[in-house]
């Protein structure tokens, strides 16, 4: 009878401890497993946004770096055209702190005859063998009572009358008044109407003449379109270009493991 009594408790004890246990599973540890597996989702999803921004951020730093490299280059390419233009400067800016001595040798050039001359040799170069006339885009050109400020000298060489035998010819010989160096000819048609005239005299080879009007441009030397800041910005684009950025190593847990389901479960982390 004891003995029946005894199995019987044992029974029941293991009826009441599996109870008790699916009662503690399904209470306790089954909510805590979803809080859990909701904070690795979390967790998952915060790192892949962590590493969209760090790609973007790299991007943006190598963005800097090429954006110099392009500021430095393009300030040097300036450069180097602005040295192929006639020796006539912008007074002003080249000037600046110094004006007796700026309107001193202004004086000079122009009383001995310099700026001409540097004009006429600049004008040869089109090889169109007319008179033409001078004309600033900003203020006169003279014996002013402050230093020049030009920026632009856009020389008017008035009407050219073309002549060619033949269609082709004359088209040959419009697109060859294009300019030379890194100074255009801008030649449109003289009172902005197209009116070739034929001329025949010759009548196996007829003449046809078409009249432009032409305008060449130089900039002054000594002036930047960005301003006297723009060489401090050189200097700091050279200095990040030499020196790039490096992207700085994020501190936010994200490179641990993803963590544990409890204190047991490793978490399945297919996206590392």
């Amino acid at each position: 009878m004891r003995r029946f009594r005894a199995i019987y408790l044992v029974i029941i004890f293991i009826v009441v401890v599996i109870g008790a246990g699916f009662a503690g599973y399904y209470w306790m540890i089954l909510p805590n497993i979803d809080k859990v597996t909701k904070s690795q989702s979390e967790w998952k999803a915060s790192r892949s946004a962590m590493k969209e921004v760090e790609s973007s951020y790299e991007q943006s730093l190598q963005a800097q770096v090429d954006n110099s490299k392009q500021l430095f280059n393009n300030y040097h390419i300036f450069a180097k055209m602005q040295a192929q233009m006639p020796p006539i400067y912008n007074m002003k800016e080249y000037y600046t702190g110094r004006e007796r001595e700026g309107l001193r040798k202004w004086y000079i050039d122009m009383g001995t005859g310099k700026v001409i001359k540097d004009l006429n040799s600049w004008v040869r170069g089109f090889h169109l063998n007319k008179a033409y006339s001078v004309e600033f885009s900003q203020g006169p050109l003279g014996f002013e009572d402050s230093l020049t400020d030009v920026k632009i000298v856009k020389v008017n060489f008035g009407d050219i009358t073309v002549t060619a035998h033949g269609y082709p010819d004359l088209i040959n010989k419009l697109q060859r008044m294009s300019g030379y160096g890194y100074f255009p000819l801008i030649i449109e048609p003289a009172g902005k109407k197209v009116d070739i005239t034929v001329v025949q005299t010759d009548p196996k080879k007829p003449t046809l003449r078409m009249t432009v009007t032409a305008t060449g441009y130089f900039m002054t030397r000594g002036w930047d379109p960005n301003g006297a800041a723009v060489k401090d910005q050189v200097m700091q684009a050279k200095t990040l270009a030499e020196n790039p950025p490096v992207p700085q190593p994020s501190i936010t847990g994200f490179d641990r493991p993803c963590p544990k389901v409890l204190w047991f479960l490793e978490a399945e982390d297919t996206n590392p």
